[in-house]
Formats: structure tokens, sequence, C-alpha cells
């Protein structure tokens, strides 16, 4: 499906807009020694601002021509759709559900702005998955690695990291989750050592480009509360990233890090102050997942919930002329779903019992 269906998309591999500005042009200057974040000599509409880490693990890319290197990133977005499908179905699913979830996730709209964009958001989802995969098995310094990568877009990966240590913690006291927060710095370090190396002037380029970047609308519980309510906004938003962060702990300390790093990226959707419409592809894991664990039912629900909410996201782009913040209700709309077919799940679970019992 990960060769045959991203052909249907067309020219849409020829723009990406968000992976020349932020990641080739970096990586560009990187290999031949200059600053990663001086991309204006580039003439980047805009300033890089994704981490080090990221610059220093696709390096090579700036070996590459930028029409070549869009193409590998247009394809290794692909290859991700497919590997968060396969990560997030579990083992031995239905080949319907594989098929459907698949067909569904390539033609959700943020994943199409994605491509479009060349986004890193897709990638960030699947590191991390696979870090949570890697501390499982409690293979420390992989998941320190894959954490780092997965960092690249910090305001996706700061609770998935809370999570991972919350792991450790649970598994080896607080000895055992220094260590891993030095592994995780360490492996930070050596993913930006290309950056280090290439210039020293980095960090004062990245901090210029921050100043020079405009101020956005955010589709985010955030900004809208903070617009319309002011600080009574903030203080409700900090109430309810408090309470979601406080189940995130929960889940963390009672399932397992797969699990537990689907609802991860599905509440950083929620609650993150700084995100776009794009970013919210990190919330097909999670739905994916619940697909792949429902009966009929609950499918017949997940699919209703995708087609309106993929409904609403084209209105949206067809007629909205309010930007990207029109766009909020996205992730809210499909944790929703998934908490109400867990719902019913289990109400028809306690029926199925006391009809046993009564029998």
């Amino acid at each position: 499906m990960a060769a045959v269906v991203p052909l249907a998309f067309g020219d849409i591999v020829r723009h990406h807009k968000d992976f020349y500005n932020e990641l080739w042009a970096p990586a560009f200057l990187v290999v031949h020694g200059e600053s990663a974040y001086a991309t204006a000599s580039l003439g980047t509409p805009l300033p890089a601002v994704w981490l080090p880490m990221t610059i220093g693990g696709f390096a090579p890319l700036g070996l590459l021509s930028e029409e070549l290197a869009t193409t590998v990133w247009f394809w290794f977005s692909v290859a991700s759709v497919a590997a968060l499908v396969y990560l997030s179905v579990g083992a031995s699913p239905p080949l319907y559900v594989v098929v459907g979830t698949g067909l569904l996730a390539y033609f959700f709209p943020a994943t199409l702005n994605h491509f479009l964009l060349g986004q890193y958001s897709l990638q960030a989802a699947l590191f991390l998955l696979l870090a949570a995969n890697a501390i499982q098995q409690r293979r420390e310094w992989l998941a320190a690695f894959l954490l780092s990568l997965g960092s690249g877009k910090p305001q996706l990966a700061a609770l998935a990291a809370l999570g991972l240590g919350l792991f450790v913690f649970g598994h080896a006291g607080p000895k055992g989750t220094f260590r891993f927060i030095a592994k995780a710095v360490a492996a930070a370090l050596i993913l930006s050592l290309p950056v280090f190396l290439a210039s020293p002037d980095w960090f004062n380029d990245y901090l210029a480009g921050w100043a020079r970047n405009p101020s956005w609308m955010h589709p985010s519980a955030f900004v809208l509360l903070r617009s319309r309510l002011g600080i009574a906004g903030i203080a409700l938003w900090a109430c309810l990233a408090a309470i979601l962060v406080i189940v995130l702990v929960r889940l963390w300390r009672n399932h397992p890090a797969n699990v537990a790093m689907y609802w991860t990226l599905a509440v950083t959707a929620l609650i993150t102050p700084y995100v776009w419409s794009w970013d919210f592809v990190i919330v097909l894991p999670l739905w994916v997942f619940a697909m792949a664990k429902a009966d009929w039912r609950g499918q017949l629900l997940l699919l209703a919930a995708y087609l309106i909410g993929w409904a609403g996201m084209a209105a949206v782009q067809l007629f909205g002329e309010g930007g990207n913040v029109l766009y909020w209700w996205v992730p809210w709309w499909f944790v929703g779903a998934v908490l109400l077919a867990a719902m019913l799940a289990r109400r028809a679970q306690r029926r199925a019992r006391m009809g046993a019992v009564g029998g």
C-alpha cells in the first residue's frame, strides 16, 4: 500500500516548503561547514526552528540536490504512515482492519497537508512510538536516541519524554531514571554534533531565527482560551492540562508503554500550546489502535467519526477564512470518538457478564 497509494497524489512531492526551510536548507549548510540556522542566505521565507538533533540526524540529506532530497523525504513520510499503522494495529489484526485503517490514514487531511509541506510530525510520532517499544524491552540507549530524534519538534514530544521517564522510574527507581536522562542528553548531543562542528555560532542564529518568527494563531486550546478569556483562559487551560497529565501518569503506571504512548500523543494534540493542523497526525495511532481493538459496532462508530471529521476538515479547507486556527476541534473530535467507543465496549462487556451470570 505504501508503494502504490501515494502515486495518486501526483505532483504533491514537488512542493515541500517546510522541508526546504526547516531541514534541507540547514542540512545543506551543515555539510558545507556553515551555521545550520543561517538559512536566509538560501532564500528561505521563514527561519529554521527544528531542533539540532533533527538537523544533525538527517544531515546527509544536505549532500543531495534539493529535488532528490525532497523525493526521498516524501517517500520516507509515506513509509512513516505505513510504520505507524503497523505498530498501532497490534498483533495478527484482521486484514480488512490493516487495509482500511491504512487507506484512511493516508487520506486523512492532516496527512495530506503533512505530505504537501514536507513536515516532521509523522516522523516524530513514529520515533516516539518506537521509543516506547524500545523502553518496554529495556533497551534504554535505543529509546534515548529515538526520543531525541522524536524531539525535533519539542512541543510534540514533551509529554512523551515525561511518560518514558515515568516508565523507567517505575521499573528502575530514581537512579535508573537519572541514568536514562543522562543517556537521552548524550544521545541528543551526539545527534547534534554535526551542527556543532559546522559552526559554533549556530545557537545565536537559532535564537535570532526565533526572534524573527512571526506570531501565529494556532489551533490549540491554549491560544483559543487565552484569546477569548485572557488570564482566566490561561488558568482554565492550565487546569485542563494538569488533569490530563495526571491521567497520563496513571496510564504510564498501569499500561504497557506502547499503549500509554498512543494516548500520550493524542493528549499532546489536545493541550500543547504550539501546534498546527498537520501536527494532528499524531492522533492517528490512537484511532488506528482503537479500530483494531473494537468490535464491529465500535468500528462503525469510529469510521463514522472519521468520515464526519474528514468532511468537517474539508469544509474548513474550502470555505474557512479564519486560517489554521479553525481546525482546533479536530483532535477533540477524534479522541472523543475513541473514548465513546471504549465506553460502549465496556458497557457491552458488563451486559454480557451479567447475562452469563443470570444464565
